[in-house]
């Protein structure tokens, strides 16, 4: 998934650059299934995602009320 979002993410003016995420793996949680890895940030798409990702998190434990 990726979308335009305003932000700096080199630094410079701010401005409009593509943000996105991957959703990898599946986990079944009380009967829903939900993405269990999740990694996202800047520039997503392109040469320059490995250096723009910042949000990683895996998950363990899927509490519905």
């Amino acid at each position: 998934m990726s979308m335009p979002r305003r932000g700096k993410p080199d630094k410079n003016a701010p401005a409009l650059h593509v943000f996105g995420a991957t959703f990898d793996d599946e986990a079944m949680f009380d009967g829903f299934t939900i993405p269990r890895a999740i990694i996202a940030g800047w520039h997503h798409g392109d040469e320059r995602w490995g250096d723009g990702q910042f949000i990683r998190y895996v998950i363990d434990r899927a509490d519905y009320r």
